[in-house]
């Protein structure tokens, strides 16, 4: 109560840091938002330490992380903090050994509540990572997955075991404040309480945000770390085997990697949601003997080998085992998607980690242990890169302002530095997996793919090749084109001369062919999809409709014009369904 009255002096008469940046706001008539969340924050802690610890959990769970006037990942961090300062106040009530954790560890409904609350704040707020929220989200997962030896509580001695949380909070220490008849019963409920976060942090509902990727990774580097960890306790490492084998989030988080994949927005949402993939399929790193997980792993014989016949001397093959989707599925659908990300500075990055995932110890030889080849995708993925490499060594790309503009940003490298990056990865590719990139053409204008015609299917009613979503990309990146020669104008030309001399288009022919749009060759994708409807004009099925459409409008034009509902409507309904039936 000294530290809240001295700080409330320095708070409303203006000395220290918080005072004068507050009395410079008053002087300027406005106070920003981290003002108004600092306010709020220091009457809600007035309240608690009026309530003599019988404030209700949920009301301050409600008053900090549902406000949308609060973003505690704005705060700074508490280390450096003084005492009685706005951070340091909630730091006593969210942190590890705050008020909250400690009602939330007794309160598993509570703790349902807490943790969506905290999915709900994390995807709403723009903070960075180095604020007063990420610190208490390190300490709670430090807290329900913690790294202690079982050993007598009359010796606090620190743990010769480091999280890899400790990379975030270099002063961390890790000491036994649990009695050992207590460690059984506070792992359970630690353990149900950290997969119950995951499973809110799934939630695949909103494409989650940055700060939530961030929450995600930093769970499952503490959660392999104390999983893979060794202790005497039968019981306690046959529970840590069976949160590794049998998490209960496994469903959640495959059905979250799966939607965000597909659905994701942007390359920095893509990048984080690749960090967090990585941090999960990749549980050695974060054993205390770290390394290659197969050393004597040899391949199988053919990529249709459904398993290897391996002694089972490796503690990582369960897991691969048991998460093979996350291997098999999850890989391939992230080297498709980087296909059809823009090359950038940072997509560089992401494309380099994901081909070296192919053939460096690690989720190469998880991918041997399961029987699955992944060199197809890889190698597409490596022409799109190759593509784009030998389009950047053209002088018109050097000079072309557009294709700085399509390559990178302006927050990236330089267009040299970024073509030296794709010509490595491409280098790095050949002498590990023997890849040979397509030889470019003499000419500059013309390259072998770009002769190629784009993906694309004959339309059986209309005798037309119709594009597929993969050829849209390749005409749109200027991969592949069309070639329009002097049969295809003529073959072109007869179906629309065809078309035009219905009854229907008749009166329309003579002006419409003369139209220099139409006898163009280039012109013809444009009118091409409106084709089938105009040939289907030629039922008498679709003259019968034309009729009913005409004597509906005629009524609505007599009548009165809410009327021409009625046309719309059956001609929406002919939209619908197939008129050649």
């Amino acid at each position: 109560i000294v530290q809240m009255y001295t700080y409330d002096q320095n708070y409303s008469i203006g000395n220290g840091s918080y005072g004068a940046a507050n009395r410079s706001m008053n002087q300027a008539g406005e106070y920003s938002q981290q003002n108004v969340a600092v306010d709020r924050l220091v009457v809600l802690y007035k309240e608690v330490i009026a309530a003599h610890g019988h404030f209700p959990a949920e009301e301050v769970i409600k008053r900090t992380f549902l406000d949308p006037e609060i973003d505690l990942f704005n705060i700074p961090d508490p280390v450096n903090a003084p005492q009685g300062s706005p951070t340091h106040i909630m730091y006593q009530i969210l942190g590890g050994s705050g008020l909250i954790l400690d009602a939330v560890w007794s309160d598993m409904r509570l703790a349902s509540r807490f943790f969506t609350a905290v999915r709900v704040h994390a995807d709403r707020s723009t903070g960075p990572r180095d604020g007063l929220l990420s610190r208490c989200i390190v300490e709670w997962i430090d807290k329900l997955l913690p790294l202690q030896p079982s050993v007598s509580s009359s010796s606090p001695m620190q743990s010769s075991l480091h999280s890899p949380l400790e990379l975030f909070l270099p002063e961390c220490s890790f000491l036994l404040s649990v009695p050992p008849e207590e460690n059984d019963a506070a792992s359970v409920r630690g353990v149900h309480l950290a997969q119950q976060l995951i499973i809110t942090l799934c939630d695949a509902e909103q494409f989650p945000s940055v700060n939530r990727f961030f929450l995600l990774r930093q769970t499952f580097r503490q959660l392999h770390a104390y999983c893979l960890s060794e202790g005497p306790d039968p019981q306690l490492a046959s529970l840590r085997r069976g949160l590794h084998l049998r998490p209960s989030f496994s469903a959640d988080l495959y059905n979250l990697f799966y939607s965000s994949i597909v659905q994701c927005p942007s390359m920095q949402s893509f990048r984080e949601l690749f960090s967090v993939w990585l941090t999960f399929v990749r549980p050695w790193r974060y054993s205390p003997s770290s390394g290659r997980i197969s050393p004597n792993l040899s391949p199988p014989s053919s990529p249709s080998t459904s398993r290897t016949v391996v002694d089972d001397y490796s503690p990582y093959f369960p897991f691969v085992k048991t998460h093979e989707k996350f291997y098999s599925v999850l890989f391939g659908k992230i080297l498709k998607k980087l296909r059809e990300l823009q090359i950038t500075a940072d997509t560089v990055k992401v494309v380099r980690t994901a081909i070296e995932c192919s053939f460096k110890p690690g989720i190469s030889d998880a991918l041997q242990y399961l029987g699955v080849d992944s060199e197809p995708p890889v190698r597409a993925l490596l022409d799109s890169v190759s593509a784009m490499t030998q389009r950047a060594n053209t002088p018109e790309a050097i000079d072309n302002e557009e294709f700085a503009a399509y390559l990178s940003n302006p927050y990236s490298n330089s267009l040299s530095q970024l073509r030296n990056e794709l010509k490595q990865i491409i280098q790095d590719s050949c002498s590990f997996i023997a890849y040979s990139p397509p030889v470019m053409a003499d000419e500059p204008s013309s390259s072998p793919r770009r002769r190629l015609a784009p993906d694309s299917y004959l339309d059986e009613t209309t005798g037309l090749r119709m594009l597929l979503p993969s050829g849209r990309r390749q005409v749109a990146s200027g991969e592949r084109s069309f070639d329009f020669s002097p049969s295809c104008e003529q073959a072109h030309s007869s179906l629309v001369t065809r078309i035009l001399s219905t009854p229907l288009l008749s009166p329309f022919s003579s002006s419409l062919l003369s139209s220099p749009s139409i006898r163009s060759p280039s012109a013809v994708p444009l009118y091409s999809r409106f084709v089938p409807h105009f040939q289907s004009a030629l039922k008498p099925e679709a003259r019968q409709a034309a009729m009913i459409v005409a004597c509906l409008s005629v009524i609505a034009l007599v009548f009165h014009p809410l009327l021409f509902v009625l046309p719309l409507a059956y001609i929406y309904y002919l939209y619908s369904t197939p008129i050649n039936n």
